[in-house]
């Protein structure tokens, strides 16, 4: 929540759920609005977005991962992410799917030499992220703790069930 002194009204809102279980589950859901009069300052930013994500345990060493955010004013995905890991007594292996949008770039459509019309352009971005580690000596793979850690809030690699 965020109160404008010029205006005297809210310009920013925020409101979230997190739930934490047992065996590290975590689920969040997340709805972010932005009022349209910030929007002119910063003309790429979503006015309304919802952001769901979970690390929920399926058995005791398998676990699913998965992210969600959706600009609701675009009526586009801005990340998506669904991935499974195993976790054993000595190694653990991750796969994970993801896909977001880059940051938006302006192209400049022309007309005899004068710019005719600017066109916001955000490209998707995909990739297959694999890991495998060797608990107490190193992986094979990116390491997608820092990925995982940013996508799901509340997410922790210190899962040695």
């Amino acid at each position: 929540y965020e109160f404008d002194t010029q205006s005297h009204r809210s310009n920013r809102g925020y409101i979230g759920l997190k739930y934490r279980g047992p065996n590290q589950a975590i689920f969040n859901i997340n709805y972010a609005m932005t009022d349209k009069s910030v929007q002119r300052n910063r003309q790429l930013r979503n006015e309304e977005e919802t952001d769901i994500s979970l690390s929920w345990p399926i058995s005791p060493k398998w676990q699913i991962i998965g992210r969600w955010n959706y600009g609701w004013d675009r009526s586009q995905t801005i990340e998506s992410l669904l991935g499974v890991e195993y976790n054993d007594c000595c190694w653990k292996a991750r796969v994970v799917f993801r896909r977001n949008l880059d940051e938006p770039r302006v192209i400049a459509l022309t007309s005899t030499g004068q710019p005719t019309q600017l066109l916001v352009d955000r490209r998707a971005d995909s990739g297959i992220y694999f890991e495998f580690l060797l608990k107490g000596l190193g992986s094979l793979g990116g390491r997608l703790d820092s990925l995982l850690r940013d996508s799901i809030a509340g997410y922790s690699t210190d899962r040695d069930r």
